[in-house]
């Protein structure tokens, strides 16, 4: 579209909504793609000063809203003092912002009745730590110049590899098998990440807050208490 011709592009969401487009923004961007900038954290010094930093762009940065429910109260908090700010330089921001949430939604309902460019689905089903692959993420990725039709065939393959009903040819299986034997099937595992490229860095944080975050569990399949889940620690490898 030509209205995004020459944008920068700002992306609003918290928690799964955000870390996810960075990884994949960080691995797979490319020069050609536009510049992205993420607001993640209700920090208003980060808010005003990433204002500041794009005062002579605001006209041509697209804002992208990211919330499933439409109800995250720090995302919709951040989407109010953005679009104040825009406001408050003489712009409007309705004009330059897409929203990514359930059909229906809060925010789908905001972005229809003040008019904003447009509105990309993400279905109820899908956890926000887990959207990488939906519009949350590929949106985003291909704004910043990364083929989003390779991610897409390469989780395609990836899932049917997971699926495998032989355990020896699932990586998914012979993993938990082998977290489950060292952890004396009671969940003492730990896992350290360490990618050695530079584009990677933020992979460590995504998979914390997958595992950590969304895999735990407090019971077993009986109902009997169990405290576990895997602790994954990691930082970028030199």
């Amino acid at each position: 579209d030509e209205r995004l011709t020459g944008c920068s592009q700002r992306i609003i969401g918290v928690g799964g909504s955000a870390l996810g487009p960075q990884l994949l923004v960080s691995a797979l961007r490319t020069p050609e793609g536009l510049t992205v900038h993420f607001l993640d954290n209700l920090d208003p010094r980060s808010v005003h000063d990433l204002i500041d930093h794009l005062k002579d762009c605001l006209e041509s940065t697209l804002l992208i809203v990211s919330s499933k429910s439409g109800n995250t109260v720090e995302t919709r908090q951040l989407t109010q003092e953005v679009f104040r700010l825009f406001q408050q330089a003489g712009h409007k921001p309705a004009a330059r912002a897409v929203a990514i949430t359930q059909p229906g939604s809060a925010l789908s309902e905001k972005a229809q009745t003040e008019k904003w460019l447009g509105t990309f689905p993400i279905w109820e089903w899908v956890g926000g730590r887990f959207s990488c692959t939906s519009a949350v993420g590929l949106l985003t990725a291909g704004l910043a110049g990364a083929d989003i039709t390779s991610i897409l065939l390469g989780a395609r393959e990836m899932d049917q590899w997971t699926r495998q009903e032989d355990p020896a040819l699932n990586p998914a299986a012979r993993i938990a098998a082998l977290w489950y034997s060292l952890g004396q099937g009671k969940g003492n595992r730990n896992w350290v990440v360490i990618p050695y490229s530079d584009r990677l860095a933020l992979l460590g944080k995504a998979l914390q807050q997958v595992f950590m975050e969304s895999l735990g569990k407090g019971r077993t399949r009986k109902g009997e208490v169990t405290q576990q889940g895997v602790t994954v620690y990691g930082n970028k490898g030199s």
